[in-house]
């Protein structure tokens, strides 16, 4: 979270006894500056009920107009036609924002993820919004949710192991043939997932001539969307390997760069949650 040093000099210039314009246009000129800068502290000082983690304009303005609202006191600023804040003078005189929209108050991959789920929406507020985003429950949710979905992003294919070379009694080298094929509309880097395969090492007869069983990793590849690339799995010293199967290395909130969504999902995990509580 960003400090800005200059705050307190900032603040005391629009304490005033009377909220004129020209104060209150210096006031969003200067809040402007603090979202622009993602000056998260400099902004709640402003706006006690914000509680950001990050902060930026949704997009581009060049002006900031002034509007007074049918609220007593109470004064909005439009930053072009993309965001505005409601501004009202506390009984010290002091400026401060009591509600903003247009305002991102979380990381962009999260809002991504918000409006393709319907978390986000004109009718909110960016307090609003920011509580459904720590909302950690919903990801927990749409993660079980979407699981299957997510397990066909990529389709695996891959033959038997073959036996590819021999080091010894029971310890041999093994290849499997497979082929990757991601069905998104994205590209999948490679770093996004990787490749599971169970291994298989014989028995000896200290312990009875039972097998032992352990999970291995390759690393994925990258795939362009609709694209198919054929690989090997290999892994010497061992028994044998087999079951080969995608393991993500995705967050809850990364699932929407490749899932698709209805846009009812937090309505309906709302819906869900409340049917669960108890009576």
């Amino acid at each position: 979270m960003k400090k800005f040093s200059l705050f307190a000099a900032i603040f005391a210039a629009v304490v005033a006894t009377g909220c004129s314009d020209k104060k209150t246009q210096d006031f969003a000129d200067k809040v402007a500056d603090f979202v622009k800068a993602n000056q998260v502290d400099s902004l709640s000082a402003v706006y006690p009920e914000a509680k950001f983690d990050s902060i930026a304009f949704s997009g581009d303005f060049e002006t900031i107009e002034l509007k007074k609202t049918d609220v007593d006191g109470v004064t909005r600023a439009y930053f072009g036609d993309i965001a505005y804040i409601d501004v009202e003078q506390d009984e010290n005189g002091a400026l401060k924002i009591i509600k903003s929209s247009g305002i991102a108050a979380f990381p962009q991959d999260k809002l991504d993820l918000a409006i393709k789920t319907g978390m986000v929406n004109d009718s909110i507020s960016d307090v609003d919004k920011a509580n459904r985003m720590s909302d950690a429950g919903f990801f927990s949710w749409l993660a079980e949710r979407q699981s299957a979905e997510l397990d066909n992003i990529i389709s695996l294919k891959s033959g038997k192991a073959k036996l590819a070379g021999m080091f010894g009694e029971g310890n041999y080298s093994y290849v499997i043939d497979a082929t990757l094929t991601n069905t998104a509309k994205t590209d999948i880097p490679a770093d996004a997932y990787s490749i599971e395969y169970t291994i298989t090492y014989h028995g000896e007869e200290s312990n009875g001539w039972r097998n032992t069983y352990k999970t291995g990793s390759q690393d994925g590849v990258d795939l362009k969307a609709g694209e198919s690339q054929d690989i090997k799995i290999k892994k010497d010293h061992v028994g044998s390997i087999g079951n080969p199967k995608i393991k993500w290395n995705l967050s809850p909130e990364e699932l929407g760069k490749f899932l698709t969504f209805t846009g009812s999902e937090y309505s309906e995990y709302q819906n869900a949650s409340e049917q669960a509580k108890p009576e």
